[in-house]
């Protein structure tokens, strides 16, 4: 099975990516959504630390999906991140903290639960091989 990722959660896909990554992204319970912009570029190594601040943070997050995705209109970037989460109740101030983003809390430009996985799945996906610099799924069992 060929991988077009460096991780060993993300299946190998055919030709038209980040449909076939909406298909199975949205086959997780997804539970909350999540949009970082910082004032200045984030990494691809800050985007990893931030998905694993979220799984330090509860065990009961099960995994952080994590989009690094070019802004249209500059040279910025900004993190899409979708969490599964079986039963953690989490509020805006409570991801903040879990992010480690306390000293600049309105670097989470967006947050709010799921309500269509679909719909977020593909929004996260959707510019995969056009503007999408980095992505990865992270699990608990990722942090050994």
């Amino acid at each position: 099975m060929k991988r077009v990722s460096n991780s060993t959660h993300i299946p190998a896909v055919c030709p038209d990516v980040n449909q076939a990554y909406g298909i199975w992204l949205k086959s997780f319970e997804w539970t909350y959504f999540l949009t970082l912009r910082r004032h200045f570029q984030i990494t691809e190594t800050a985007s990893r630390k931030y998905a694993c601040n979220l799984l330090r943070h509860s065990k009961q997050i099960q995994q952080v999906w994590y989009a690094l995705e070019r802004d249209s209109y500059d040279n910025m970037t900004h993190l899409h991140i979708i969490l599964s989460s079986k039963q953690l109740k989490l509020d805006r101030k409570t991801a903040v903290k879990a992010l480690g983003l306390q000293r600049n809390p309105k670097t989470l430009s967006y947050f709010s639960e799921v309500m269509d996985k679909e719909s977020v799945a593909f929004y996260c996906t959707k510019y995969i091989r056009r503007g999408i610099i980095h992505y990865d799924l992270l699990t608990q069992s990722d942090l050994g």
